[in-house]
């Protein structure tokens, strides 16, 4: 029984109120009795059903008109300007922004000429951020991911003095995807392989890629593991990362390496993004030459146990890719951009939400203006 029958036979039962509140049938009048009686049961079935399908279900009558009506917060990303669009800078001009979902626009957290910020992320807190910055090198205004001679480092933000600190000063190269503990005493990071990253690129194996962890009380770094984009469990005792072999759990205490998930589907490769949502009850996972972004849910961190809840499948020769949770883990953020095959070209680059109790999905904003190659996605806050 769908939902507008549901509203037509409550409200007739409503506007009908005298007829069901019949006279009593006199004693021994057994047939009207009987008819008083199925007028009864008739309305308390249609209540009942009104009160199950309508009220009672995950999915409002509002919600199917608008389920994003209620947006709200801050998306964070790393955007790089394209080619030419502030001083013929090229692919130099990649910085912090935020996707506000009240003005619908975006908007750069820091812009200096003479820093690119690549990757950030939040403290549990909200109070600080971390993020990995290089100077622009005049000399390769061309190479965004090679985006200095110097090293890129790492750095945290106190979001209320304003205070930069500078964490690391090494000679590891390619530092991406900062990630806080949930405790605030530790940040997990990546870099790639020297000999790669500045000769052959662009770096799509696993393989070449390392998961260091920074001790912000003792100030030194840890290398775990070969591997990318590492995720911290909710009591800090567990970091997620993906190899060459599929999805890990590496154990802070112990030191040890368990595979938890070898993602069968496709091939391992640099170019699939993750995501742990903030509570770690749900994890999401995107090929951009696939068609689809996988939601699981965490049954448990120990032992590991995960099942998928969904898939957000993609249409044509689009690709998708980068998906967050918003803090309640209902919403979907990712990016997206259109393919033809014809001429090889991509096109058409946009900031979408997906709903995953309606399975509906909208544009954000269009994000034509930046190159979709060196997009990044880190933060849903509201």
């Amino acid at each position: 029984m769908n939902q507008e029958f549901n509203e037509d036979a409550s409200q007739d039962v409503i506007d009908s109120g005298e007829e069901i509140l019949a006279p009593i049938p006199e004693e021994g009048s057994s047939g009207s009795r009987l008819h008083w009686l199925l007028i009864v049961f008739g309305a308390c079935v249609v209540a009942l059903l009104f009160y199950l399908f309508v009220l009672k279900s995950p999915v409002s009558q509002v919600e199917q008109i608008d389920p994003f009506k209620d947006l709200r917060g801050q998306v964070h990303l790393t955007l790089a300007l394209e080619a030419g669009d502030r001083g013929g800078r090229d692919f130099a001009d990649t910085n912090e922004y935020v996707f506000d979902f009240e003005s619908g626009t975006i908007m750069p957290i820091m812009l200096e000429d003479d820093n690119i910020e690549i990757t950030s992320d939040l403290s549990n807190d909200k109070k600080f951020r971390t993020y990995v910055a290089a100077p622009y090198d005049p000399e390769t205004p061309d190479e965004y991911f090679w985006a200095s001679s110097e090293i890129a480092e790492l750095y945290t933000e106190d979001l209320s003095s304003k205070e930069i600190t500078k964490l690391t000063n090494d000679e590891s190269v390619g530092k991406r995807h900062p990630k806080w503990s949930n405790s605030g005493t530790m940040i997990a990071y990546m870099t790639a392989n020297e000999e790669v990253y500045f000769n052959e690129g662009p770096l799509l194996d696993t393989e070449d890629w390392r998961i260091h962890i920074f001790d912000l009380e003792g100030g030194s770094t840890t290398i775990i593991a070969n591997g990318v984009q590492p995720f911290w469990s909710p009591d800090d005792k567990y970091i997620l990362y993906v190899n060459s072999q599929g999805l890990h759990r590496y154990d802070i205490a112990s030191g040890e390496n368990v595979m938890v998930n070898n993602f069968a589907s496709a091939p391992i490769s640099a170019l699939m993004k993750f995501y742990l949502s903030d509570d770690g009850s749900r994890f999401a996972w995107s090929y951009p030459k696939g068609d689809h972004i996988t939601l699981f849910e965490i049954v448990s961190w120990d032992p590991f146990e995960m099942k998928v809840l969904d898939e957000i499948f993609i249409d044509g020769y689009a690709a998708t890719y980068y998906p967050i949770f918003s803090p309640d883990n209902r919403y979907v953020v990712y990016q997206w951009v259109d393919y033809d095959e014809q001429t090889d070209e991509f096109f058409d680059f946009q900031l979408r939400v997906f709903d995953t109790v309606t399975k509906q999905r909208k544009k954000l904003v269009d994000l034509e203006e930046f190159d979709f190659f060196a997009g990044f996605t880190s933060d849903w806050v509201y």
